[in-house]
């Protein structure tokens, strides 16, 4: 009896060669959109907000301060058409209701602009971020639940979501320890069988990789992705400045214009000052 082992056919060894290939570029992808979604967009958007946060608030500021202005002219004038003495109590109680929106935009604007500098003030180093990206794609490929073509097991996905915490809390020592603890276990085409199991996972695995090709495709291409070059660009934004300092100046020559006809409408107890104040 032989113990010889069985003869392969020449297409078995050549598709596990382009499932490896399709593995790699699948995980490498995968890892990639994550990044892009978890760490790529968060800190564009805080860099945003460090280099026009501040003018895009002192703008929304303005806006709120004129359209108060304008709601109490409209509503005093209506009052006295109708030769009524305006109701500033009942105005101002209007008013906040109305410019509630618009208040809590210039709240989620001051926390937005904190939490960007609390952020860019704790990336990790150059050499951290090199690493934890290394660890993370090396992870993908062993531990992805859309990598493993033998079903994963409960402890598995148990460790793949430790892994994407870790990822995305930046814990490169965390992604250290689980690397070690996985090892180089992890399923692999050269224990599958069959030739039409290969072809069918070798034409899986390449829809999967056209499909998420697209999705990273489709991200860079809108903002903030897309804003990547022009936040790094002195000119593009010195010019989003000068806009922003345009529609401020322009609320602010409404508001003087607005401030004498609002003075004669409001009662002579120096209201207008406390006004004036907020």
């Amino acid at each position: 009896m032989s113990d010889s082992l069985p003869i392969e056919h020449p297409e078995q060894s050549a598709l596990r060669a382009e499932i490896d290939v399709l593995r790699t570029r699948l995980a490498e992808r995968m890892a990639e959109e994550h990044e892009l979604l978890v760490v790529v967009k968060p800190n564009l958007l805080a860099l945003y907000q460090r280099k026009l946060g501040a003018w895009e608030l002192r703008r929304l500021q303005a806006e709120v301060e004129v359209r108060g202005m304008r709601r109490r002219i409209e509503l005093a004038q209506a009052a006295i058409n109708r030769s009524t003495r305006p109701d500033w109590p009942a105005i101002e109680a209007a008013i906040e209701e109305e410019l509630l929106r618009w208040k809590q935009q210039v709240s989620e604007t001051i926390e937005r602009i904190a939490a960007a500098e609390l952020r860019l003030g704790h990336l990790l180093s150059p050499e951290d971020a090199s690493e934890l990206k290394r660890l993370h794609r090396s992870l993908v490929l062993r531990l992805h639940p859309d990598l493993d073509p033998t079903g994963s097991s409960e402890q598995r996905r148990a460790l793949w979501d430790q892994v994407q915490r870790a990822y995305e809390q930046g814990d490169v020592e965390g992604l250290r320890a689980l690397d070690l603890v996985i090892g180089t276990d992890a399923p692999t085409p050269s224990t599958w069988s069959g030739l039409e199991s290969l072809r069918q996972e070798k034409e899986r695995l390449g829809r999967q990789l056209a499909t998420i090709e697209d999705r990273c495709r489709h991200l860079l291409s809108q903002a903030p992705w897309s804003m990547r070059d022009s936040l790094e660009d002195p000119e593009w934004i010195a010019a989003r400045r000068a806009d922003a300092d345009a529609r401020i100046a322009q609320l602010e020559a409404e508001r003087s214009r607005l401030e004498p006809i609002l003075a004669q409408l409001l009662p002579s107890t120096g209201y207008g000052r406390v006004f004036g104040s907020n």
